[in-house]
């Protein structure tokens, strides 16, 4: 049986929201984003890192304190499957593959063929069994493989995701625009999370510095030696050792760093600034990029309206309208 809950049900539920987040240990980089502007109601979309290892502790808190919430994973279930933990929220969990291989397999190869293109002969130079042959061709391809992953920035990556995936970039903002709490996440918490994040940011009328400020509040998290670690899980397989032979600070020579590999783990604010400018180039205003992938303006004015306090949307012409939701009454 279907039960109907007024409009204004919403607004109670706001006000009897803890003034403080739960401190929880077993999950990383969580916390509220209507941190970042007053304009949002806390209690409705919450960030972090992979919560596989949530404690059945630290879930009861959870909904003690916001009731049942649904869960948006930025990662194919084939990927999250493999995260160390319980994984107590995998079943009740919706998988967005924000960032896919195709994608990053094709922009590689797109983006940077001027790099790529000269190590083929050294790859296949590899397989041949002389013993002067083979290790000169190993080491021409770890020196051009470092050259050409060296030139890759955050801000790229994010780029990719809003060029190349626009309806999975849509279906994520429209999931978090939800009647009750979304805990929204990835593997580390910081990249298609913040992407998705500066966003409904955006919507809700945060201005881009605010946005920069909250992405780069992962930078702490980002470059610890948790966050480090479970970076380097996140990379495949075959490059992992000899990431690691490069210099990943936590679990390689301390007194040997790459350089990339930390700012991969960092959320500089400016990689959000730069990212908007890239934006603003093609589509003339981040407005008009969200008018190409479906969420117009009558679209942003519903998603405002279900995140933002009633002010802020009744001063941007999204007051809520006293239409009821449905939930289940079982």
């Amino acid at each position: 049986k279907e039960a109907m809950i007024p409009w204004f049900a919403l607004a109670l539920v706001t006000l009897t929201l803890p003034e403080r987040l739960p401190m929880l240990r077993s999950l990383n980089n969580f916390r509220d984003i209507a941190d970042a502007s007053s304009h949002l109601r806390k209690g409705l979309v919450f960030r972090s890192a992979t919560p596989a290892e949530v404690s059945v502790e630290d879930l009861a808190q959870l909904q003690s304190c916001f009731g049942q919430f649904s869960v948006v994973d930025l990662r194919p279930r084939s990927t999250a499957i493999d995260d160390d933990g319980a994984q107590l929220l995998l079943n009740q969990t919706v998988h967005v593959d924000l960032l896919s291989k195709r994608t990053v397999r094709n922009r590689l190869v797109t983006d940077r063929l001027h790099i790529a293109l000269p190590l083929i002969p050294f790859r296949i130079m590899r397989a041949i069994p002389l013993p002067w042959v083979r290790p000169w061709a190993v080491h021409v391809m770890d020196v051009g493989i470092r050259r050409f992953l060296d030139t890759i920035e955050l801000a790229d990556v994010y780029w990719w995701i809003l060029r190349d995936q626009p309806d999975d970039v849509r279906a994520a903002i429209e999931l978090c625009a939800r009647d009750h709490p979304v805990l929204l996440h990835c593997a580390h918490g910081k990249d298609r999370t913040g992407v998705v994040v500066a966003l409904l940011l955006h919507i809700c009328g945060a201005s881009k510095e605010s946005i920069a400020a909250e992405y780069a509040r992962s930078s702490e998290w980002g470059c610890s030696e948790q966050g480090q670690d479970l970076m380097l899980k996140a990379m495949p397989a075959r490059y992992r050792e000899r990431f690691r032979q490069w210099g990943v600070e936590s679990v390689g020579d301390p007194s040997i760093k790459w350089a990339q590999f930390a700012k991969w783990c960092d959320a500089e604010p400016e990689t959000i600034l730069v990212l908007w400018q890239r934006i603003k180039n093609r589509y003339g205003s981040v407005d008009r990029y969200l008018d190409t992938i479906g969420l117009d303006a009558a679209a942003r004015s519903r998603i405002s309206a279900s995140l933002c306090s009633d002010e802020a949307a009744a001063q941007s012409g999204h007051a809520s309208s006293p239409v009821a939701f449905r939930v289940s009454n079982a």
